[in-house]
């Protein structure tokens, strides 16, 4: 295993909705334990109607250079998405 002993990180996450739940922001930040690194992801979607939604994702991962997850600490990603949904 990576840790030897118990260890403790912590987690944030902001919601939000506006315009009658059209718009929804959500934001998460995590703090690996023993100050390995950090994850954020911020995404907002829009539900255009209710068959159509757009979105957007960006996620950071970030380490120091001494962690486990230094190899790993440019992976950030940014998605854009466009979903459909229909009925017969």
């Amino acid at each position: 295993m990576y840790a030897e002993e118990n260890q403790t990180s912590f987690g944030a996450r902001l919601y939000w909705t506006a315009l009658n739940e059209k718009l929804t922001v959500v934001a998460v930040r995590n703090e690996l334990a023993n100050q390995a690194g950090q994850v954020s992801r911020v995404s907002v979607d829009y539900n255009w109607s209710d068959s159509v939604e757009v979105g957007l994702l960006w996620a950071d991962y970030g380490s120091n250079r001494n962690s486990i997850f230094y190899n790993f600490r440019n992976n950030d990603i940014l998605q854009i998405h466009l979903r459909y949904n229909f009925q017969i």
